[in-house]
């Protein structure tokens, strides 16, 4: 890094020592990371455990019982976990922590920030400090192997280059559409590279997002529809692909898990041996796809880049095992 700019808040480093990128002010945004050296596809940059913890069931409570909740988890940290808590941005988000009457300047802060910056299972100090991108260059899923929130990089990170994270993609959404979410949920409006487009590719991006769309509600009638069903599913994934925006453990759920069943249901309920070819071809396509991008999001090790390995070993015996199928009730399958 140059020594143009603002002066280094923190750094980040992974378990090896090797710093990975400093808190910065980014214009614009205000706190964000940049890599201070390169960042292979894959590689984890952090893993982290909430700083305040929360219950996924509290988005489900009243406003009354979900603040309360809030306000006693930050009550429960240490001294120096509220100065770090207290330190996060915020926007003031809900209107209703900004009617309330018997909360205190302070309590507000605290609700608001948790608001702000929280995940389906709390708030984490180190998280919190990304950005948001449409179209990102890291991705973090909650790893249940470690009960850790891992971030890892699903792009090239060149030096310099800010890390960022999609605070949507969890459903296809046009630009419009993001922005408009982005503005209610998050309070900014998104001024990122898939965002700032000329009108032709806004219009080319919500063509994309139609047909995705369309695809996907077509799909529902016709699950079970071997050859249809599979074709819809590939075709998707070539959208999402196009799109750039979906998130790749969206793609993997949502496109290749389902993909890959279905190929495989086609191919034990086909008799022939150029459909079940044409079924089996779908199978280490989808497979193939899923090691890609498992491996990318989990890393190698993890249980769910395994599992992709393991259909392409052996796709069949794979699918009819988790799928609890043997060969007695293959001929049930076929009827």
């Amino acid at each position: 890094m140059t020594a143009e700019g603002p002066k280094p808040i923190t750094a980040e480093t992974q378990s090896t020592g090797v710093k990975m990128y400093l808190e910065k002010e980014v214009e614009g945004k205000g706190i964000g990371c940049l890599a201070v050296i390169k960042i292979k596809v894959g590689t984890l940059i952090i893993s982290e455990q909430p700083l305040l913890s929360m219950d996924s069931e509290v988005v489900e409570q009243s406003w009354e019982e979900r603040h309360q909740c809030i306000l006693l988890a930050f009550q429960n940290l240490s001294d120096l976990d509220k100065e770090a808590y207290l330190s996060l941005s915020f926007k003031e988000l809900c209107p209703e922590y900004q009617n309330l009457t018997n909360v205190s300047e302070k309590d507000r802060k605290v609700l608001n920030i948790y608001e702000t910056n929280s995940f389906t299972n709390g708030v984490f100090l180190k998280m919190s400090r990304f950005n948001h991108a449409c179209n990102p260059n890291a991705e973090y899923f909650w790893n249940d192997e470690t009960d850790f929130r891992d971030l890892r990089a699903i792009k090239a990170i060149k030096i310099g280059d800010e890390i960022t994270y999609s605070y949507v993609g969890v459903t296809c959404q046009d630009r419009d559409e993001r922005r408009t979410h982005l503005k209610n949920n998050f309070n900014f409006h998104c001024m990122c590279e898939a965002c700032e487009i000329s009108e032709a590719e806004v219009e080319k991006d919500r063509e994309i997002c139609t047909s995705y769309k369309d695809l996907r509600d077509e799909r529902h009638l016709y699950i079970g529809v071997g050859r249809t069903e599979v074709n819809i599913l590939r075709e998707m994934y070539k959208l999402a692909k196009a799109m750039k925006t979906l998130r790749v453990s969206t793609i993997v759920q949502v496109i290749l898990e389902i993909g890959f069943d279905s190929a495989c249901q086609g191919y034990l309920n086909s008799e022939d041996n150029v459909t079940r070819q044409e079924f089996m071809e779908d199978m280490i396509a989808f497979t193939c796809a899923g090691i890609v991008l498992s491996k990318r999001l989990y890393g190698e090790a993890h249980n769910q880049a395994r599992k992709w390995v393991q259909r392409k070993d052996d796709p069949v015996k794979y699918f009819m095992k988790n799928a609890k199928i043997n060969c007695s009730t293959i001929g049930v399958l076929k009827k």
